[in-house]
Order: structure tokens, then C-alpha cells, then sequence
């Protein structure tokens, strides 16, 4: 129920750590992002270390903390939050340093 109470733009950014794949160096979260889009961010963070921990008790070896920087990559929630909102793609682009490419993988 995380993304129950989101905007469809800031439900759009939050999955957004669910597919995109490369270290972009600026997994943080924007602080310009709205508290409810941080906040679900933070709720995902805490689910995936669960599981991860959930894993490592059932025997699979797995370091929790490991298994959540794996599995979210925040590096472009601000970028799909801006397109999500209807900024023009060449503005999104300015935003990070990420190439193009794998903006539009994210996005489509």
C-alpha cells in the first residue's frame, strides 16, 4: 500500500528505482522531491531490506543491506517525477547526468 496515496507522477518516479538498472552516483533523493514521493522512497528502501534480511534467514546468503542497493536505484526519481509532471524531454535530460538512452528505457 506504499503508493496508495501518491499522484500518478510521483508513483511514476517511485517504480522508477524498480527499473532502472545503472550507478548514477546521485542515488539520494532530491530534497525539491515532495515529502509523500521521499517518504515512499524511504518505505521501498525498508521493504526490499526486509526481504533481503527475510533471505538471509532462510538461508540464502545475502547481506540485507546489499540486497536493497541491488535491487532500488534512485538515480532518476527526480528526471521520471519531471517527465511524469509533462516537462519536455530535453529539459528531464538536463537534470542528470545519465545518458539519454537510458532515460527513454526508464521512461517507456
Amino acid at each position: 500500500g506504499v503508493l496508495n496515496a501518491l499522484e500518478p507522477a510521483e508513483c511514476a518516479a517511485c517504480l522508477s528505482a524498480l527499473i532502472f538498472q545503472e550507478k548514477s552516483g546521485d542515488d539520494d533523493l532530491d530534497s525539491e522531491l515532495p515529502e509523500r514521493l521521499v517518504s515512499c522512497c524511504e518505505s521501498m528502501k525498508a521493504i526490499a531490506f526486509r526481504l533481503g534480511t527475510m533471505q538471509r534467514d532462510h538461508g540464502l546468503e545475502v547481506d540485507p543491506a546489499e540486497y536493497c542497493s541491488g535491487s532500488l536505484k534512485f538515480g532518476l526519481v527526480h528526471v521520471v517525477y519531471e517527465w511524469a509532471l509533462g516537462v519536455p524531454f530535453r529539459n528531464i535530460c538536463e537534470l542528470t547526468l545519465v545518458q539519454e538512452g537510458s532515460i527513454v528505457r526508464c521512461i517507456t
